[in-house]
């Protein structure tokens, strides 16, 4: 049983055959275990129904055996469970083991009741904030760290739940580093990733929580593939050629050369990180492992592609829009962008690339965002249309979007005052006035503000 709790998804497909085999040659005494292994590896390697049979059979062996003990059954009984939950019938395994805990005291009881917590929780589509609660605190109480044993993707998305609830963050952490649990979508920024790299505005590295300082100019060309390799996550949207990476790196040498060098520098920075895992080379590209290495492009991509998915699924079936989910992502996508990528660095063309796409992307989530309230008869918060203005004062289309909000609300002076705003930054920071379609939205306002003024003046009787 060691083995199989040590076992990931990939190591578990080799032990079915093998537990096969053993079956078949054993006595009616050891069957019924066989069985409940079996169940388990069953379910590591994606078969949840087979499991719930196999797991079934076991039990059923298992309580018809005279000399069964109430400690061997209840095994039997919490694989089947653990079975139930993998086939979607959360409910009935949280009951029983509900049930089952009644009959039993101490760290078992509680252990068993945060699984059923658990369950709970992701039968409420993982909307059910006081059953997390109960699953989280109940497993830091009883030190359980088998919680969700059978289903690690779903336990790496309650721990990254409760890590933004701020629930047993010590605890809950530990789970995750004992578990090696992978990060789930839309992971936290609290998630215990070994590197941490942020390069929106100051570019910035941590290692297990510490901000690295290089100590000589060697490690300068190591960090600069570390950027560059970032970089590719915006650009490329995946791993990066060898020779796109030595285009921007060594751009002045023979292309041998240049390669050499490149895996001399992924060598380096594969120790400066401290894994080797942390940089993926295969067939000829180069990715940084993002299980093991969080980036704040990274996250806001998926934020952005998350809008996006909601914005496209709106326009083919009507339906209603996750409010709370949308609002969410907007704040992501903001806390995250701190700035300019690499700001204060060098203005490489590469760097200008990215920075360029990088305000696209911003511009583009937050209309997503605006176009999905609207949706609903809502408007994006005047806050978040605020602090995207000011992350990137000559955007002209958020600036519009701000605008259009504030005279939809009749608060014409106020959408005036941005238009004022905006056009004073594009001419002092590009030295160009504003667009057709902003001078156009500028008129419109003024005449929906002198209209609104004689309707006032001149009431109808």
């Amino acid at each position: 049983m060691t083995l199989l709790r040590a076992a990931r998804e990939q190591d578990a497909a080799a032990l079915l055959p093998e537990l096969e085999k053993i079956g078949g040659q054993l006595e009616d005494e050891d069957i019924g275990e066989v069985g409940r292994l079996s169940a388990a590896v069953l379910m590591m390697t994606g078969r949840p129904r087979d499991a719930l049979a196999r797991a079934e059979a076991a039990l059923q062996w298992a309580r018809l055996r005279e000399d069964g003990q109430p400690g061997e059954i209840r095994l039997f009984e919490l694989e089947y469970t653990a079975a139930l939950a993998a086939n979607g019938e959360v409910a009935r395994a949280a009951a029983i083991l509900r049930d089952l805990s009644s009959r039993d005291v101490g760290a078992s009881a509680e252990q068993m009741l945060a699984t059923a917590a658990a369950y709970e929780w992701l039968g409420s589509e993982c909307t059910d904030d006081l059953a997390l609660r109960a699953a989280v605190e109940g497993a830091a109480r009883s030190s359980y760290f088998a919680l969700l044993v059978r289903a690690p993707t779903a336990l790496a998305q309650l721990c990254n739940v409760a890590l933004q609830r701020e629930l047993e963050p010590g605890f809950v952490l530990a789970l995750i580093r004992a578990r090696r649990l992978r990060p789930p979508p839309a992971v936290c920024r609290q998630w215990p990733f070994a590197v941490r790299v942020t390069s929106l505005g100051a570019f910035t590295l941590e290692l297990d929580g510490e901000r690295y300082q290089p100590v000589h100019k060697a490690q300068d060309k190591v960090l600069e593939l570390l950027k560059v390799l970032v970089a590719a996550q915006m650009l490329l949207r995946g791993p990066a050629e060898r020779t796109w990476l030595c285009d921007r790196l060594w751009p002045d040498s023979e292309i041998e050369k240049a390669r050499k060098s490149l895996e001399m520098s992924v060598s380096r920075l594969r120790k400066l990180l401290r894994a080797d895992a942390a940089v993926v080379v295969s067939e000829g590209k180069v990715r940084l492992n993002e299980e093991l290495v969080w980036t704040d492009v990274s996250e806001l991509l998926a934020a952005a592609g998350r809008l996006a998915a909601l914005r496209d699924e709106g326009r083919r079936v009507a339906c209603s829009v996750p409010i709370a989910r949308v609002r969410r992502d907007v704040h992501a996508l903001l806390d995250l962008y701190g700035g300019p990528f690499a700001q204060g660095e060098d203005d490489a063309p590469w760097v200008i690339g990215v920075r360029t796409l990088l305000a696209r992307v911003l511009r583009n989530a937050l209309a997503d965002s605006e176009q999905l309230l609207q949706h609903v008869g809502l408007d994006a918060p005047p806050d978040l249309l605020e602090r995207a203005l000011l992350l990137d004062p000559t955007s002209e289309e958020m600036a519009r979007m701000l605008m259009q909000h504030h005279c939809r609300r009749g608060e014409y002076a106020e959408a005036l005052r941005v238009y004022r705003r905006c056009a004073d930054m594009l001419m002092a920071e590009l030295g160009v006035p504003p667009s057709a379609a902003t001078e156009l939205l500028k008129q419109q306002v003024r005449r929906a503000a002198t209209d609104d003024s004689a309707r006032t003046a001149n009431p109808r009787i």
